[in-house]
């Protein structure tokens, strides 16, 4: 297959070949939370399932962002971005820690 139609599947006419039935979406943007990591292992992929500390919803990295370094996809194979921290502390959890939340959450005061 070509790499185009890996990264846009819709124009091969078909599925993703990468996702199988154990990879969630995202709550907040409905795609395979592993997209990013689409020339990575199994393991990179389970890796990249996130879930948001106050909420409980699995999150891709982009959708509960917390300094990640992610695979830019659309410049060269191996180039690297760096997300914004959005993480916060979650007093009624009892701890003074930063915590991963997604962007729903994040936008909500405390």
């Amino acid at each position: 297959r070509r790499l185009s139609a890996l990264l846009d599947p819709q124009a091969a006419g078909g599925e993703a070949q990468w996702g199988d039935a154990s990879w969630k979406p995202c709550s907040l943007c409905e795609r395979d939370v592993t997209e990013l990591y689409v020339f990575r292992s199994r393991a990179h992929r389970a890796m990249a399932t996130k879930w948001c500390t106050q909420c409980g919803a699995i999150c891709c990295a982009e959708c509960a962002p917390a300094a990640d370094k992610v695979p830019d996809l659309s410049r060269e194979l191996w180039a690297k971005r760096v997300l914004p921290d959005r993480r916060k502390v979650l007093a009624h959890l009892g701890t003074t820690e930063p915590h991963r939340v997604c962007l729903r959450c994040a936008a909500q005061p405390l």
